[in-house]
């Protein structure tokens, strides 16, 4: 089984929920205590929860940057297709969570929060998983002001440096006389 499959079927958040749910209550039981000022030790997280999450994190993540200039288009949804390679036999599972997370008013900060903590260790992937987020951005043909917004804001939630967030965003240009030092960083 997929780990796409695996997050689907192995979420109860879901079903008491909603697709939001099944996010919300993983993350609920990994985010540290505010009014005690404590913070959570994410070590004690399994690989499968990180696995879990990361995914979940992916789908919403990548409707919310979809949805942030007002309009999903059928090409941001192909890009994300494209990018994340679900097998069919998940997509309608994931779909529905696509689709609840463009439609909640709740924000995606919490999670890009979430995701820039718990894998602090793994810059490489935070700016993959950022560059795969500007493919979905510009797959409609441009990047808008409010997708860069949500972008920037994402970078900052993983921790990652402005310069490395101009590079990616540079390499993303379409462009093709960009200046391939600014590239490289």
């Amino acid at each position: 089984m997929s780990i796409w499959g695996k997050i689907i079927g192995g979420t109860a958040g879901f079903a008491l929920g909603g697709p939001l749910g099944a996010i919300l209550g993983v993350m609920a039981g990994n985010v540290f205590d505010k009014s005690k000022k404590t913070k959570f030790n994410f070590n004690q997280i399994s690989n499968q929860q990180k696995q879990n999450i990361f995914a979940l994190s992916i789908i919403i993540l990548s409707a919310k940057i979809a949805k942030s200039d007002g309009v999903v288009t059928q090409d941001e949804i192909i890009a994300f297709k494209e990018k994340f390679k679900i097998p069919p036999s998940e997509m309608s599972q994931v779909a529905k969570i696509f689709d609840e997370a463009k439609k909640s008013k709740f924000g995606y900060e919490k999670i890009a929060d979430q995701i820039g903590m718990l894998f602090s260790d793994n810059k490489l992937m935070l700016e993959e998983l950022l560059n795969n987020l500007f493919f979905i951005a510009e797959a409609d043909g441009n990047i808008s002001v409010s997708e860069i917004e949500v972008l920037k804001s994402i970078s900052h939630s993983f921790n990652l440096r402005e310069k490395d967030f101009q590079r990616i965003f540079n390499s993303r240009l379409n462009d093709k006389e960009s200046d391939p030092y600014k590239v490289l960083g």
